[in-house]
């Protein structure tokens, strides 16, 4: 399976999800620092690549999991957000995982879990963008919602998340937290709202860039699995050349 089949649906829907900053209120968005494009060499700071080694791992039943997760998508925003990011770990674990992720397949029978991750990992990413996708209408209704209303609303810190606790080292992580502390239980006008929880959406689903600190975002993620494939790929036409693998396994 080829690797631009796998993330084309999950391509689409980030350019879906991109189209919802025509919004009227997307002019008052702040501008976040977007992930570099990534070159055709291995990510740096992955775990790959490795050789299949016969240790278990938990990445499939996780993936499983996450994907039940999304299928009952949860009604309220905080725990909508839970749900998404923790799919997106699930995924970024498994994308390098030693075990089922690796990309030196080295036996002539690659094992089943490494079909099995190539497949979930590739169902659960365009999940993740779209669950990202219904995340941005959930903060467009609710901001209608309250101005219809006349209503304030109250941008809670701690249940959102942020950057912060992603930093390192950890007295910076920490310093960063304190200062953002004062948003736990913040008021906020609608339009205020939806322009700071939008902001922690595309940081989520875009990354976010700086000297001495990076957050991979979902578009990353896409990135990463679409380089793990190719690179997996020209390992196998190279043993398929060399007369080592048959092509029956070239799907991998």
């Amino acid at each position: 399976m080829s690797a631009e089949l796998e993330n084309s649906h999950a391509q689409k829907i980030l350019m879906d999800v991109k189209g919802r900053e025509n919004h009227p209120l997307a002019s008052q968005e702040p501008e976040l620092s977007r992930a570099p494009n990534h070159s055709s060499s291995l990510p740096s700071g992955s775990d790959g690549p490795f050789p299949i080694s016969g240790d278990n791992c938990s990445c499939l039943p996780s993936m499983y999991l996450s994907l039940s997760a999304l299928q009952n998508f949860p009604s309220e925003i905080d725990e909508a957000l839970k749900a998404v990011r923790n799919a997106s770990i699930v995924a970024s674990k498994a994308i390098w995982c030693p075990t089922c992720g690796a990309l030196a397949l080295t036996s002539p029978t690659p094992p089943i879990e490494a079909f099995q991750n190539t497949m979930l990992v590739g169902t659960i990413l365009p999940i993740i963008a779209n669950g990202y996708g219904r995340l941005l209408k959930m903060v467009d209704e609710a901001t209608a919602e309250a101005i219809a209303k006349g209503q304030t609303k109250v941008f809670r810190y701690l249940d959102y998340g942020g950057l912060c606790e992603h930093q390192k080292p950890l007295n910076e992580a920490v310093d960063c937290i304190g200062k953002a502390l004062p948003m736990a239980d913040m008021e906020m006008q609608p339009s205020e709202w939806r322009t700071t929880v939008r902001a922690l959406l595309r940081a989520d689903i875009y990354g976010h860039d700086q000297p001495g600190f990076k957050y991979k975002g979902l578009r990353d993620l896409i990135s990463e699995m679409e380089q793990r494939q190719n690179a997996r790929h020209n390992i196998l036409d190279a043993q398929v050349a060399a007369g080592v693998r048959s092509t029956e396994y070239d799907h991998f």
